[in-house]
């Protein structure tokens, strides 16, 4: 067959004409407890069901048995030990069962549980006898489809266990995650910082629904594979176009997860790994993560979207170009309310819900750390109530709108009226590097060319709701890699601050600025009032003007 191998950054899809052999099962021994008692050579002449009928058994299969569509109801603790065989056409229930050997499956059904520490997919055939045809720029490539719904069972019957991803599987519909597992790439490797090609041989593709969806209960982790999205959509924007030329994206987006987390769901770990081409490439709403490490965000809408999810580390990921389309750099600002009606500062309810590289929205006590921004909508976007965020040594690459946007102007949501109970506290965005522009020089649908974006800190203040942010130790660089081979539009601020609060304050802490090319440090924008308090102490902000815009908002100390 041919292996597939996805470059999932905005690139290209390759296919290589390779060989994949099969894969024999090598495992430590058995513990005493796993042990079976006897040992059956299973006869081609009569029914499995008739001769697999003793549990704590070791039965081996030297030979193919078709089940002619019947049941196959495994006692409990047996050691199925593939020696050349195979099972096929029927309906499979494990129970608590191991898998050894040269292990062959076709055409079955599966359910119960396989007791087995690592089980490869490739034991599996279950190819639905169709085919997709995906297109990547002006290439089209026809693949091999598989059953989901297979595929989900085998991952189900898995539970405590590793699955093995061997190749690239194609799916039309979303798996669902139930039990705890582990999905791994075959001969995946663990990076120190995430790349777009990396474990790109192994993994899942689906244009037409999300990939896996996490309910309650269930405890994912995922080690070096990727998870491909519709990726045509995200190239042309067509359809994105389509959907949003009305506005209608704010309220009823068209929502694709690579990994959705149901409330009450888990990713524990996810390492080494590639979501690209989605809506959201992981997505928890009310659900836990543990830690993502060394992955790849890319051509998402939402590269990682988490609402109402706490205590968790995102350390050495990479987030690139999460818009909604690789080529809407201006129109990213043009007809979602009104025809060509262009978003400005002050609309930043809207803008916060267009995308982003990253998103956190009533989230507490997340730690941000050593991770890479490039070519986002806005890079990081902190929405309605968040505490004790950290984001801390990363690298902020040229963006499109904002690199950090904070917005605390939700009426709905936590309105207080002094520090002592703010809807953002202890918020630290600490010894990170930053780009001089945020704002790529294309031109717009029309030709007209492009505008300096929002600040590299776009902030949204309003409703009395309370908020402390401490800007600490970071800089503004002029050795930035975009920068250096593309021409760009410099922001026009460091911090572009949008206010109609009495209670926010700003901490601003040995920060470098004094390399960037903005004209002020702080611009109010036009329509701004109430007070913003600064607290300033041993910044560097070379030769910028310190205020521009309404600056009787704001209020140093």
């Amino acid at each position: 067959m041919k292996k597939v191998l996805l470059f999932t950054g905005i690139v290209s899809l390759c296919l290589l004409g390779c060989s994949v052999p099969s894969v024999k099962t090598v495992y430590k021994a058995k513990t005493n407890q796993q042990s079976s008692t006897s040992y059956v050579v299973l006869d081609p002449e009569q029914s499995l069901a008739s001769q697999i009928t003793r549990p704590n058994c070791t039965y081996e299969v030297p030979y193919g048995f078709d089940l002619e569509g019947s049941d196959l109801v495994l006692p409990q603790s047996v050691d199925l030990r593939f020696t050349g065989g195979q099972i096929y056409n029927g309906n499979i229930v494990f129970n608590n069962t191991y898998l050894e050997g040269f292990v062959r499956f076709s055409k079955c059904t599966y359910s119960g549980k396989i007791a087995t520490e690592e089980v490869n997919l490739s034991w599996f055939d279950f190819e639905d006898g169709k085919t997709r045809v995906v297109v990547l720029g002006n290439t089209r490539y026809t693949l091999k489809t598989h059953s989901a719904a297979v595929l989900e069972s085998i991952i189900n019957a898995c539970d405590g266990g590793t699955v093995l991803i061997d190749q690239v599987y194609v799916t039309t519909k979303p798996i669902t995650l139930r039990g705890t597992v582990t999905l791994k790439g075959l001969d995946s490797n663990e990076g120190i910082y995430a790349t777009r090609s990396q474990n790109a041989e192994y993994g899942f593709i689906n244009e037409t629904s999300s990939a896996f969806i996490a309910e309650s209960g269930a405890k994912v982790s995922m080690y070096g594979i990727t998870v491909l999205g519709y990726m045509s959509l995200y190239i042309s924007g067509n359809i994105w176009e389509k959907e949003y030329a009305n506005g209608t994206h704010l309220t009823n987006p068209y929502a694709l997860c690579g990994l959705e987390l149901k409330p009450g769901a888990s990713a524990v770990k996810i390492h080494d790994s590639t979501f690209t081409a989605w809506t959201y490439g992981i997505c928890s709403k009310g659900g836990t993560i543990g830690e993502v490490k060394n992955t790849y965000f890319s051509s998402c809408r939402f590269g990682f979207y988490a609402d109402g999810t706490n205590n968790f580390t995102c350390l050495g990921c990479r987030f690139n170009t999460n818009l909604l389309n690789f080529h809407f750099h201006e129109r990213n600002l043009d007809n979602y309310v009104n025809e060509h009606v262009r978003l400005t500062k002050t609309d930043g309810d809207q803008i916060r819900k267009i995308g982003a590289g990253l998103y956190l929205k009533n989230c507490s006590n997340v730690k941000i750390k050593e991770c890479r921004f490039e070519f986002n909508f806005i890079h990081a976007t902190l929405d309605e109530t968040n505490k004790n965020i950290d984001i801390e040594k990363c690298i902020f690459d040229t963006g499109t709108i904002a690199q950090v946007m904070i917005y605390n102007a939700n009426a709905a949501r936590n309105t207080v009226t002094s520090y002592s109970n703010p809807a953002y506290s202890n918020i630290n965005i600490t010894g990170n590097t930053f780009a001089r522009g945020a704002r790529c020089d294309f031109t717009d649908s029309t030709g007209k060319t492009s505008y300096p974006g929002f600040g590299i800190f776009y902030i949204v203040e309003g409703n009395n709701r309370g908020s402390t942010i401490n800007i600490t130790d970071n800089i503004v660089s002029d050795q930035m890699e975009v920068e250096r081979g593309r021409n760009v539009k410099y922001e026009e601020a460091i911090f572009c601050i949008h206010n109609t609060s009495t209670t926010s304050k700003l901490i601003s802490t040995g920060n470098s600025f004094n390399s960037a090319k903005a004209e002020s440090v702080y611009d109010i924008v036009s329509g701004s009032s109430g007070t913003y308090t600064v607290t300033t102490k041993n910044n560097n902000n070379g030769n910028l003007s310190l205020t521009s815009g309404n600056s009787s908002v704001l209020n140093f100390n």
